[in-house]
């Protein structure tokens, strides 16, 4: 084997752990049915970032029901005096 084939071999094969890890999570099987865009390193449901831990500032919104199955709403503040909303992913 070339030097090529054998990089894009060891290129495929993290790709493969790094879905078989989501999968066991059953990240990939929340996002394969729906539509979640992927930006660089995040994902995004209709605009709403997806954490996988809760970032600084965040709270849980109790008040509304999340779109996305294994994910909540949370929000750094009031929507109405500018406070974003996002989706934090559950682990089961």
């Amino acid at each position: 084997m070339t030097n090529k084939a054998t990089t894009a071999l060891e290129e495929m094969g993290k790709a493969l752990e790094e879905m078989e890890k989501r999968y066991l999570d059953c990240w990939w099987n929340c996002i394969a049915k729906v539509k979640v865009e992927r930006r660089g390193d995040d994902f995004f449901y209709r605009g709403w970032k997806i954490y996988q831990e809760m970032p600084e500032g965040y709270f849980e919104d109790k008040n509304t029901g999340s779109p996305l199955s294994h994910t909540v709403f949370i929000i750094n503040g009031s929507p109405l005096r500018g406070g974003k909303r996002a989706l934090l992913y559950i682990k089961q």
